[in-house]
């Protein structure tokens, strides 16, 4: 189960995340070697007030949990969090 800390804004607690797949682009490693490039990204969005958190991006592999794991970590994070 993903546990939110309430919108820092409104206090909402019917957070929601999107993630979504990005199309993949093409690139050249660091040996010239051509490759394709893709990655999943998400955040966290407060309906209540439209906020929406900060935008975790992972490469694409074998699912997006990673980066949905780093969008709940990023939103959960506060700046009195010490």
């Amino acid at each position: 189960m993903e546990i939110f800390k309430p919108c820092p804004f409104c206090g909402g607690r019917d957070l929601r995340i999107t993630s979504r797949a990005q199309p993949c682009e093409r690139t050249v490693n660091a040996l010239g070697v051509d490759e394709p490039l893709c990655w999943y990204d998400a955040y966290v969005y407060c309906p209540q007030c439209n906020t929406r958190g900060p935008l975790a991006m992972g490469e694409r592999g074998q699912n997006e949990v990673p980066s949905r794991k780093l969008a709940i970590e990023l939103w959960n994070r506060r700046t009195y969090d010490v």
